[in-house]
């Protein structure tokens, strides 16, 4: 990761959902989905892939954030 650089962030949002176990396979479905697709469409390097969950009113929600950048021709 370069310091003075901007990176890419995309955010996924999923839900409402009721039952944990399904938004968690929807989170990690969505999640390698999106970086397989920045890396073998878009070239990008993926940095980090991160997940939230969220319980507002009864309801579950979840997040996925996705960092990118550009491959480091060096």
């Amino acid at each position: 990761m370069r310091a003075d650089h901007n990176y890419e962030i995309t955010t996924i949002q999923l839900g409402p959902h009721d039952d944990l176990a399904k938004l968690m396979a929807d989170l990690a479905n969505h999640a390698s989905t999106a970086a397989t697709l920045a890396w073998q469409t878009e070239g990008k390097v993926v940095v980090s892939i991160s997940h939230s969950i969220t319980l507002i009113d009864g309801k579950l929600f979840g997040t996925v954030l996705l960092t990118t950048d550009e491959p480091d021709l060096h």
